[in-house]
């Protein structure tokens, strides 16, 4: 049986990154302008590949957060914001490598009231890529 109270979920973010944050929840003039800064600052940076064809991935990142959004509502969700913040079940070292040994927020699973946390399968926008939600 698993203990509510030995769960964590762990978010990831670069080193020369804020915490918490989500490019999405930006205008998106300014969304543009930091995409660039980042991909220019950091170019041999994984976590940044996104970033340098922000011009493809911002309204395919755009259109899975609505997706994901609307269908957590429908499942009796009430998300506190329309753009996600990712998190993983216990941590990842993939990730924290990914994100170049950057930021690790921890936080208790009890603490995260049930209407504002959904669960999906891997990254979510590679899952609407793999299942022809949108092209390219």
């Amino acid at each position: 049986m698993i203990d509510i109270d030995d769960l964590n979920i762990v978010n990831y973010s670069h080193p020369n990154t804020t915490p918490l944050q989500n490019i999405c929840r930006l205008p998106e003039k300014e969304a543009f302008a930091l995409a660039a800064e980042m991909s220019q600052a950091n170019p041999d940076t994984t976590a940044f590949y996104r970033m340098a064809d922000f011009a493809n991935y911002y309204p395919h990142r755009m259109k899975v957060d609505e997706l994901l959004y609307s269908q957590f509502i429908a499942l009796g969700g009430k998300p506190m914001e329309k753009h996600p913040l990712s998190f993983v079940l216990h941590g990842s070292q993939y990730l924290h490598d990914w994100f170049s040994g950057g930021h690790i927020t921890k936080i208790p699973l009890r603490e995260i009231s049930a209407e504002h946390i959904s669960f999906t399968l891997g990254d979510s926008m590679g899952v609407y890529k793999n299942e022809g939600k949108f092209e390219n």
